[in-house]
């Protein structure tokens, strides 16, 4: 995680999963706590994948992310009597 560039504030550090081909090459997942001084040290293998899930801050900033770019808002401002408009 660390060398990905660590978590965000809007991670779930305490639910991070750790997801490896297991014998047979059946998939094992393992739910993990990375938060300090609760993190436990696992070797990571060739073609694990981690998952960091959202917080439930980082899913309500999400939501209002697409709500934000589903509605048509924008704003227009002059300048010395020149009209401008972004949306």
């Amino acid at each position: 995680v660390i060398a990905a560039g660590d978590y965000t504030t809007i991670a779930k550090p305490e639910q991070v999963a750790l997801i490896r081909r297991g014998p047979g090459g059946s998939r094992m997942i393992r739910v993990v706590d990375l938060r300090p001084r609760r993190a436990v040290a696992i070797a990571i293998r060739r073609n694990d994948i981690i998952y960091v899930p959202r917080s439930n801050l980082g899913e309500l900033a999400n939501f209002f992310t697409l709500i934000r770019n589903a509605l048509p808002v924008g704003f227009s401002y002059s300048i010395n009597g020149n009209s401008y408009a972004q949306f």
